[in-house]
């Protein structure tokens, strides 16, 4: 009965230590906003944006277009 006992309090020990080692690993990793790089991200997203309506937009002219072209 003893030698199940160490074993398990072995066994806890070590699945402890994985826990606190990862922890720490996680805690090294930890992501950092920063506010700066927020508002360049939203300006790059709109101006992105923007030109994919614009070329969603010239497409469709040229869908438009071919359609014309189709039916002469």
């Amino acid at each position: 009965m003893n030698l199940q006992t160490d074993n398990m309090k072995r066994v806890l020990l070590f699945f402890s230590l994985m826990l606190l080692l990862g922890n720490i690993k996680g805690l090294a990793q930890s992501i950092v906003i920063d506010p700066m790089m927020i508002g360049t991200l939203a300006v790059s997203h709109k101006q992105q944006q923007d030109v994919l309506k614009d070329i969603q937009s010239e497409e469709t002219k040229i869908r438009n277009f071919q359609i014309l072209i189709q039916q002469k």
